[in-house]
């Protein structure tokens, strides 16, 4: 095995690795948002900067093998994908951080009512991301596009979900300024959600570019 192709199997690896670590994050933060678990929140903005972290690393190593080895065809393709998809992991993180912040404000510490929480599908954003988030990992580990197309219709899912959520809201507003904050805020949680379905979309579109050489940003 060549020293170049050698390396790029370190970094899938390792990019498999920091999949895993982000889709613990989302795992964490669902638990921690679903069962008022403020101590599981502050776990997760700690780990945001281990993500973070990586995602430094994945620049310098990625740009040292661009300089060390000028990489082309299914090389370079692969070493493009993976700089484009690490952007995209660590926003995912960055979400997860921001809706575990949310958890620590003290008026989502006390918690979303189940009910609430059961009509506008909460629980089932955060199992179709992490779906996605598996499939993706599976992509990578097998190197077979098969899992990475499954991805699109889990994200037409969520953004079906993310769509209804306005009209439910809209029944819950009352005069209390309290809960309509705490409204507010559970939007904005599932905002986050569907993005981090966009940005699992985007991982997906770069396996396809790598491996399929399909280009299918922008478009439909």
């Amino acid at each position: 095995m060549s020293t170049l192709i050698q390396e790029c199997e370190d970094i899938r690896f390792k990019l498999i690795e920091v999949l895993e670590l982000v889709k613990t994050q989302v795992k964490d933060v669902k638990s921690a948002l679903l069962d008022h678990d403020i101590e599981l929140a502050q776990q997760v903005l700690i780990n945001e900067e281990e993500v973070n972290k990586r995602e430094l690393q994945f620049d310098i190593e990625c740009e040292r093998i661009l300089a060390l080895y000028n990489p082309v065809a299914a090389d370079l393709r692969f070493i493009i994908a993976t700089m484009h998809s690490i952007n995209q992991i660590e926003r995912i993180g960055d979400h997860c951080n921001n809706i575990a912040l949310y958890i620590t404000k003290d008026i989502i510490s006390q918690g979303i009512q189940k009910e609430l929480a059961e009509k506008l599908e909460i629980e089932n954003m955060f199992d179709t991301a992490l779906s996605m988030l598996s499939d993706i990992i599976q992509s990578f580990k097998k190197e077979d596009t098969k899992y990475a197309q499954w991805v699109f219709g889990k994200d037409k899912t969520l953004n079906q979900i993310n769509a209804k959520a306005p009209v439910v809201l809209a029944t819950e507003y009352t005069a209390d300024v309290a809960k309509n904050e705490l409204l507010f805020y559970i939007y904005s949680i599932m905002k986050k959600i569907e993005r981090i379905g966009d940005h699992s979309k985007n991982i997906a579109e770069e396996i396809i570019f790598y491996l399929d050489v399909k280009v299918l940003k922008h478009t439909n």
